[in-house]
């Protein structure tokens, strides 16, 4: 493995679960056990996490599954932290409904959905992108929320439409490097000169490609397999059978205004398509990532 892979693996550890083993959060997906797993897989969006459910456990399933349907938040309590011991499954042993999280309901577009980024004149320009984004204040923090408010502050402060990109690691992925526990990772893209280049000020010291982006959160597969993620633009290509158990990643990018991968597949499923800021998600974006979010928020909140 890489020193960069480790390094990586060590920071996302260490600003994951830490001490922390009560935790609220959104359920994306729910894999049934099956030859390589006698659990359940439950992918959550607190901090791209995978966490698994024992079959012993069926009121915590149904939890579980009732979150996921309803898209409700759910508080879970793990049996065991990752810290601790990082071969050790990360078991769900409680689950109960949080209806006090979840925000209140916000209008979006039903349309089709066009969408052109803006071009960025060279590699000066998107190093000086770079080092305007606000780097994180506090220790924990998801990649999700660093995202949007790196987003916002480059459409707003430079005046540029531009995207994000997401890499998904699949359930190969895991089965091939069993101490990977995340199921995605994301962080702003911008275009030069055509180029897709990420800044992603927390793992990144400068503007990457989106090759050398993948290869640094791929970087396992080059003990497999090639390194190069398989490029999907919709949720439901990533959870297709035949992907998620032949493919070890993909890589989804996407416009500025999408928070979080269930919003991708809002898009997908029912039509929905963003095609502006909100606010609450901007509040509760910066309020994860800094210890003076108010005076982020409040720089680039929306009228």
């Amino acid at each position: 493995m890489s020193t960069v892979v480790k390094s990586i693996l060590s920071c996302l550890v260490f600003f994951g679960l830490s001490a922390h083993a009560n935790i609220t959060t959104k359920i994306a997906k729910i894999y049934p056990p099956d030859e390589y797993n006698s659990n359940y897989e439950v992918l959550a969006y607190y901090d791209g996490r995978v966490f698994e459910v024992s079959p012993d456990t069926p009121d915590v399933l149904e939890t579980l599954k009732y979150a996921k349907n309803y898209e409700a938040s759910v508080d879970i309590e793990l049996a065991k932290e990752f810290f601790i011991d990082r071969d050790a499954p990360e078991l769900i042993i409680k689950a109960s409904v949080n209806t006090a999280s979840n925000p209140q309901d916000y209008s979006l577009h039903v349309l089709n959905e066009t969408y052109e980024p803006d071009q960025v004149e060279s590699m000066d320009h998107a190093s000086e992108m770079f080092n305007h984004l606000y780097a994180r204040t506090r220790r924990r923090t998801e990649c999700f929320n660093r995202a949007h408010i790196w987003n916002r502050q480059l459409n707003k402060d430079f005046g540029i439409k531009n995207e994000k990109i997401f890499i998904f690691y699949t359930r190969k992925y895991r089965r091939a490097y069993r101490r990977w526990k995340w199921w995605f990772h994301t962080a702003p893209l911008i275009r030069v000169a055509g180029e897709p280049i990420v800044l992603d000020r927390e793992f990144t010291t400068g503007p990457i490609s989106e090759q050398a982006w993948e290869e640094q959160f791929s970087a396992a597969n080059r003990d497999i397999e090639s390194h190069r993620c398989s490029k999907i633009n919709e949720m439901s290509e990533y959870y297709d059978r035949d992907n998620t158990y032949n493919k070890f990643c993909n890589t989804l990018i996407a416009p500025m205004y999408y928070w979080e991968p269930s919003e991708l597949s809002k898009r997908e499923n029912q039509s929905i398509y963003k095609t502006n800021w909100v606010n609450w998600e901007l509040r509760l974006a910066a309020k994860d990532v800094y210890g003076r979010w108010r005076d982020v928020f409040n720089e680039l909140m929306v009228d």
